[in-house]
């Protein structure tokens, strides 16, 4: 067994080994590379305290709380640096210890050894699963699952196993705590315990009863912290009405987890449910509980009885965080199904015991390979999308137009690109689709002015601005603006407050640079640059700076050097191509490597 299940998971890193060389996306800049806490460094307990430690936007600190994904960041980043490549290991080791837990999950709780193994490889092969594998700021989900996995083990062990009970459930009280930390979806450990508890009863009722009751009050606990530091309990204020709404689109939400949790292609990166009408919500909470039912009766008429509706309800608990009865941004996500296709992969490994013991292994045999194959095929292939910022969110858009969240971001891709058009587009499509904040129209203002359209591009700065104040990017594009004209005082005021805010971040150094260049201090300028690129080297556009400002420098070593690295980054990025051939006394023509 332990040989198979080695074997399911050198299988899973070969699958997963086309994205080893893909670099961060957008979110990953902004939590990991653009996050002052991470890269400079913080006091431990503020990551715990400070919500501002969470990343480099100021509206997602007051949306998540996750101090244990950003330590983890932050210990990565001190190891081995803000590099690509080792977040990626790191994920696919987590998603290997992963495959590795959910195998002894079942070792415990399913009918055989056989049936583990069996929902280890349905887990391990799962298409849905590409998104927080491939995913760099995903660590956190899969450090959260792990440890969710451990403090459910260890909660078992307790229930079953009265002398070792203390330190079995001081084990599960402590593993359940962390994963809450690491991801808020965690909350829902202690319900999955008590499903565990229900699936077999407990060596003692008393103390089975006593850890439950502690780990209610760890939730509940861990909830008045994050609502403490975050500021609220969900992404967006929790009202009547948005309470009302929740219970609408909460089964067709749960509707669509279940399709994208299966379908083996097809997946994006940002989805729209439409939401039900009253009645068509009331009917499928009658059809949910229809089903309930049935399972449950078959579960009982199997002889020995079975858990196949405790593995389902298990699907439908751990989403509950997520089904919008707490506000939340996003209508689904692929991650998000993380904890609850271990459920799933319990009910195919019972399902496929029964199997086997009803037909002959050939009979099953043939339609699990084909089934297994067409998986291992939608891991390899939903990998394509992942290759880069724009093809992700180039294909989040053409997938699902009415997407607010992939509009925006395709807006911040074409951005990096170059491609002002696209983005000022895609923003704008974005503001339509009834995204209205300091994100979007900062992104509107930098599309604006690289359009040469200043006076826009001010209006959209300073509402974007009006939404938040601190925003260091639009204090630079402020500054900018001032330079354009020549209003050296506003210029210095500018940089002054994005100094005072984020003195390390791109943005503050992108202005400074810029009034080095307009000052003709053109080695100045090349330094800065340099040192930001040493920060985040993954950004075309600050490699075309640097090579049109070693131009003007006539440093035709660092010429070669920027155009090398743009090119190898995106080689078909047109404006790293105009600058790198243009033919001059200083610099020959560099060839891509």
């Amino acid at each position: 067994m332990l040989a198979a299940l080695l074997a399911i998971i050198a299988t899973v890193w070969l699958l997963y080994a086309r994205s080893l060389s893909f670099p961060f996306v957008i979110d990953d800049y902004v939590q990991i590379a653009e996050n002052p806490a991470v890269i400079e460094g913080a006091p431990l307990s503020k990551f715990f305290l400070d919500r501002d430690t969470t990343s480099s936007r100021p509206d997602y600190n007051t949306r998540i709380y996750r101090p244990l994904r950003n330590v983890a960041f932050r210990a990565l980043v001190r190891a081995f640096g803000a590099s690509p490549l080792v977040f990626r290991l790191a994920n696919y080791l987590l998603y290997a210890a992963a495959i590795g837990l959910v195998f002894a999950l079942g070792w415990h709780v399913l009918p055989s050894l056989r049936a583990a193994l069996m929902a280890a490889a349905v887990f391990a092969v799962l298409p849905v699963h590409v998104e927080p594998v491939v995913y760099p700021s995903a660590l956190g989900d899969l450090l959260s699952l792990d440890l969710e996995l451990l403090g459910l083990i260890c909660g078992w062990r307790a229930f079953v196993n009265t002398k070792g009970f203390a330190l079995a459930a001081a084990a599960s009280v402590i593993f359940l705590a962390l994963a809450m930390t690491a991801k808020e979806m965690a909350i829902t450990g202690p319900g999955l315990l008590a499903l565990l508890w229900l699936h077999r009863r407990p060596a003692s009722m008393r103390q089975s009863f006593a850890l439950l009751l502690v780990l209610a009050l760890v939730a509940a606990s861990y909830l008045a912290l994050r609502t403490h530091v975050v500021g609220q309990m969900g992404q967006e204020p929790i009202t009547w009405e948005s309470v009302q709404r929740g219970l609408k689109e909460a089964p067709a939400l749960l509707l669509g987890y279940l399709q994208i949790a299966v379908m083996p292609f097809g997946h994006k990166p940002s989805y729209v449910v439409p939401t039900p009408s009253g009645l068509g919500a009331v009917l499928m909470y009658i059809g949910f509980g229809l089903a309930a039912w049935l399972l449950r009766r078959t579960d009982k008429q199997h002889t020995p009885p079975g858990g196949l509706a405790l593995w389902l309800a298990w699907f439908v608990m751990a989403l509950v965080p997520v089904l919008h009865l707490v506000p939340l941004w996003a209508d689904l996500a692929d991650r998000f199904v993380l904890v609850s296709t271990v459920g799933l992969a319990l009910a195919a490994g019972e399902v496929g015991e029964r199997l086997l013991q009803r037909f002959s292994v050939r009979i099953v045999l043939i339609p699990a390979a084909a089934v297994m194959t067409i998986l291992c095929l939608g891991v390899w292939f939903e990998q394509e999308v992942w290759r880069s910022d724009h093809a992700l969110w180039r294909y989040g858009v053409q997938a699902e137009p009415r997407a607010s969240l992939a509009q925006s971001n395709f807006c911040l891709s074409a951005l990096q690109l170059g491609q002002y058009e696209q983005a000022l587009h895609a923003c704008d499509k974005a503001f339509e689709l009834g995204r209205d904040n300091a994100e979007i129209h900062g992104r509107r203002a930098v599309s604006l002015q690289a359009l040469g359209r200043l006076h826009e591009a001010e209006v959209a700065a300073r509402r974007s601005l009006k939404y938040d104040p601190q925003q260091v990017q639009m204090q630079a594009v402020m500054g900018d603006l001032a330079l354009a004209r020549s209003d050296i005082p506003e210029v210095t005021r500018r940089l002054q407050m994005a100094k005072q805010l984020a003195p390390q971040h791109p943005s503050t150094t992108l202005l400074e640079a810029a009034w080095a260049k307009h000052e003709n201090r053109f080695d100045d300028a090349l330094t800065l640059y340099n040192q930001l690129l040493g920060r985040v080297p993954g950004v075309p556009r600050f490699h075309v700076l640097a090579v049109e400002t070693a131009r003007a420098a006539n440093n035709a070593e660092q010429v070669t050097k920027h155009c090398r690295s743009c090119l190898a980054f995106e080689p078909a990025y047109q404006p790293c191509l105009r600058v790198c051939e243009q033919r001059t006394n200083t610099a020959p023509t560099p060839k891509p490597p």
